[in-house]
């Protein structure tokens, strides 16, 4: 009978062993997908902050541009001219950042789903392995009673 139970607490120290093993590649796996979900958050919230200086730097100069087109208005004829160069850089400009975000998506909310489901595995993997810590401290507590009988 003792070597029955020796052979059963070894069998089963064996599977705890092995969910350990299981578990801690889980873990791995889920550590490198939530490092690589906040990576791509990082890059699509600097390519969003560039996206934004890029406009605010064209706006500025198309102010700048708007104002040297005020200057030229008043000193003669050429001013129509340089509103129809203007009007063109604007466009082109607008395009640009249209293309922009059409080859670059970032939807926040993907982002933001990918690590709620990141978490939620790690917090699957938390209770496996405290399941796993009770298993094994459950059979302990046999194993010692089995000794003591």
């Amino acid at each position: 009978e003792e070597r029955r139970l020796k052979r059963d607490y070894e069998d089963e120290i064996q599977r705890c062993s092995d969910l350990r093993s299981e578990l801690d590649l889980r873990e791995a796996e889920l550590e490198k997908s939530t490092a690589a979900a906040a990576r791509e958050e990082e890059e699509a919230q600097q390519a969003i902050e560039e996206v934004y200086l890029e406009i605010g730097r064209q706006a500025m100069r198309h102010e700048d541009e708007m104002g040297h087109f005020g200057r030229m208005a008043l000193v003669g004829p050429d001013g129509e001219e340089e509103l129809h160069r203007l009007e063109q850089q604007f466009a082109e400009a607008e395009a640009a950042v249209q293309q922009f975000r059409l080859e670059n998506p970032t939807n926040p909310d993907d982002l933001a789903k990918a690590l709620q489901l990141a978490e939620r595995d790690a917090v699957v993997l938390d209770g496996l392995a405290r399941q796993q810590e009770q298993e094994l401290a459950r059979l302990e507590d046999d194993l010692g009673s089995v000794l003591e009988y």
